[in-house]
């Protein structure tokens, strides 16, 4: 009873509490992880992906222009891609707002499907342009205008949606477009710029230099301090002002190559059907239902890689192998021989984004005879070079053609007759028309059953367990780069990367190095991973294993000294030699003497200009140029502290620039090149100005 009684006395305290929990309880609960793993809070819209300056990006958006766009690509590089469409678009949309700029329906519709190639977006352009012919295929766009204009493009529903997103790229390339345009037309050359450049162009010297060697001066007098790194970084901060934080990884890989048993099971695997495949009745059926490849395609010995001798000289029905053959071990059995022409002449017509009844229609008409060669070539082939030709491809060896191709006509094709094949650039109706046999080369046909020679399960996780046990023995970056150089491996430092960044050095772009620097953000310097790293990336073969650490943290801004030592500290050095050697023969214009002294020779530069970027003679020497050319004819320079040494010049002589009847065509050409550097880094400027808010994962 008496704390009850203290309870109701403290009342106002009591509730003041269970306030403060339940609010505690909503905070905890706005702020907590939401579904996938993003942060759900008040302040942070888990359907926000990003934002840039007031404007949203939509996560729902971006995942919608994604799986529709590039549904087939690489998913790191794709959704890169267009997050930073959406981050630009939204900063064009900005700029062209608050200047009164846009695109009308007109202009759109230009853009997309104008008669002339030349008018048509850029992103049009890279979809719709013949791989075969490089031309654009405007026939197909108007088809698609077509359809647009009737509504029958709704009927399609994935088309719809793929032509929606489309649309939002080229208005944003036509509007970027006006943008630079409206920008670039600002610059103006004066005639004092265009004379100026024409001089530095024009004017020619001729002069005589020595080149005194850095090696002149002792490593020990020219100790690197931080000081001296940081005046070489405020010299440099073009090269090394970062606009966001970023990182240095050091890595180190495993390429995980297979052991002698895996190549021994592989052998085994396809060893063990040799007895079933020599019994089988049906080679294709049996070929087929076990994995392997009933080939059209003859083997000559020229093209064969699995030992020439075991099969061309068996008997067909014979069984060769188990040989090795491509990464992979393989037994085939020989099911033909034929002699394989030296060269076949063939015509065709390319048929590209036509339905698959229309091609059937066209093939049928033109086998009936309903249909000539001629008018359907003409009208309908996407192969505008071959079709000015008839669709004549001329003669052509083995191989010069795609496989598919290739196979039909060497192989399965009849003089005369017509055939359709299909192949990366379309639909292909083929007639022979000739071929050529001079070697009389034999070729065979092979059904075959392979096994490929791939590291198994004990192989991967013994080379884990190596990766695993260097992470063990060594708790500090100084000892794992130790161990791993004892290894004869190597310890990678990376380019600086940035928080959402997924290239990383040549590991290359993929889920393996994406998790690698995510982690690297949440780590502190000269930490190493615990985790091994999978490293998989679509155009190479196998596995690799990566073991990462955390060289350092790069802040916004200029970094300190120990961020950039290892990568400057040469170049520091030398700049700080030359220092100490023009000190030393400060005031000597003696060129003859310092070439004695320092045993190097005296040198002669012709006809150079101040405009050179490169001097053969000299190498490229921007500091030595500005002080020849600030001389008159006869006078000789003080020491210069150069890249490359430390050197003394004398003029020889000076041709004054022709002064020009007309600057018109400098002008012009500074023009072009100065709103070149405009459309190029317009944007990329905006976005280092922008306020972007990046919340993926």
């Amino acid at each position: 009873m008496a704390l009850i009684g203290k309870i109701r006395q403290k009342s106002g305290l009591v509730l003041l509490l269970i306030a403060l929990a339940v609010a505690g309880f909503i905070i905890m609960d706005m702020t907590s992880a939401g579904p996938g793993g993003n942060k759900v809070s008040l302040f942070n819209n888990p359907n926000q992906l990003g934002k840039v300056n007031e404007t949203s990006i939509s996560r729902a958006e971006v995942e919608r222009a994604r799986t529709i766009l590039y549904e087939s690509g690489d998913f790191l590089s794709s959704n890169n891609t267009v997050w930073n469409f959406f981050v630009d678009k939204a900063i064009v949309d900005q700029e062209s707002k608050s200047l009164g700029m846009g695109i009308c329906k007109d202009e759109l519709l230009d853009a997309q499907f104008s008669p002339d190639p030349t008018r048509v977006s850029s992103v049009i352009q890279a979809r719709f342009t013949d791989q075969t012919t490089g031309q654009l295929n405007t026939e197909l766009l108007q088809q698609y205008k077509e359809a647009i204009a009737n509504n029958d493009i709704q009927k399609n529903p994935e088309i719809a949606a793929y032509w929606a997103e489309q649309e939002k790229e080229v208005l944003k390339e036509r509007l970027q477009s006006k943008l630079t345009n409206f920008v670039a037309k600002g610059f103006y050359t004066p005639k004092w710029m265009a004379e100026t450049v024409y001089n530095d162009q024009s004017t020619k010297e001729d002069f005589v230099f020595v080149r005194l060697p850095l090696t002149a001066v002792k490593e020990e007098e020219a100790k690197v301090t931080d000081d001296d790194i940081m005046a070489y970084i405020e010299d440099n901060k073009g090269s090394y002002l970062r606009e966001r934080e970023g990182r240095k990884i050091n890595f180190a890989t495993f390429t995980i190559a297979p052991l002698a048993a895996d190549s021994a099971r592989a052998r085994t695997v396809v060893a063990d059907k040799l007895t079933d495949f020599k019994a089988a009745k049906n080679d294709s059926l049996f070929v087929i239902t076990n994995g392997g490849t009933y080939s059209e395609a003859y083997e000559t010995k020229a093209s064969f890689t699995g030992g020439a001798d075991s099969v061309f000289g068996r008997p067909v029905g014979s069984i060769v192998g188990p040989y090795v053959s491509n990464g992979a071990y393989h037994i085939a059995k020989i099911v033909g021989r034929a002699i394989v022409p030296d060269s076949v002449k063939a015509r065709h017509i390319l048929l590209k984004g036509q339905t698959p009844k229309f091609i059937d229609s066209i093939f049928t008409a033109l086998k009936s005879g309903k249909a000539s060669w001629d008018s359907i070539n003409t009208r309908y082939s996407t192969d505008k070079v071959s079709a000015a030709k008839g669709g004549d491809l001329g003669y052509f060896g083995p191989g010069m053609m795609v496989k598919p191709f290739n196979d039909l006509c060497f192989f399965k094709a009849e003089q005369g007759k017509l055939y359709k094949v299909e192949t990366q650039f379309g639909t292909h109706i083929v007639q022979v028309t000739g071929k050529k046999i001079i070697k009389n080369e034999q070729g065979v046909k092979l059904a075959s059953i392979s096994e490929p020679i791939e590291a198994g399960e004990e192989t991967v996780q013994s080379f884990r367990d190596r990766a695993n046990g260097l992470i063990q023995r060594n708790k500090d970056i100084v000892s794992l780069r130790k161990e791993i150089e004892a290894l004869g491996m190597t310890f990678e430092t990376s380019q600086p990367v940035e928080k959402q960044d997924y290239l990383l050095g040549q590991l290359g772009g993929n889920n393996g190095t994406r998790s690698i620097i995510k982690w690297a953000f949440e780590a502190s310097p000269g930490q190493i991973s615990n985790e091994i790293y999978e490293i998989q990336n679509q155009s190479e073969k196998g596995v690799k294993l990566a073991i990462a650490a955390l060289k350092s943290v790069l802040p916004a801004g200029l970094p300190k000294p120990a961020d950039v030592k290892e990568e400057v500290l040469e170049v520091v050095r030398n700049r700080k030699k030359a220092e100490i050697l023009k000190g030393k023969v400060a005031g000597n214009k003696d060129l003859a003497g310092l070439a004695t002294q320092y045993q190097c020779k005296i040198d002669t530069a012709r006809q150079v200009t101040f405009a050179s970027n490169y001097v053969p003679q000299l190498g490229q020497e921007p500091k030595v140029l500005g002080h020849v050319f600030a001389l008159e004819q006869g006078a000789t320079t003080d020491a210069i502290a150069g890249n490359g040494g430390v050197y003394v010049a004398t003029v020889i002589s000076k041709t004054p620039a022709v002064p020009p009847s007309d600057l018109t065509q400098m002008k012009i050409q500074m023009n072009q090149q100065a709103r070149g550097m405009v459309r190029g880094r317009l944007v990329s400027g905006l976005r280092n100005k922008a306020d972007i808010k990046d919340n993926r994962e």
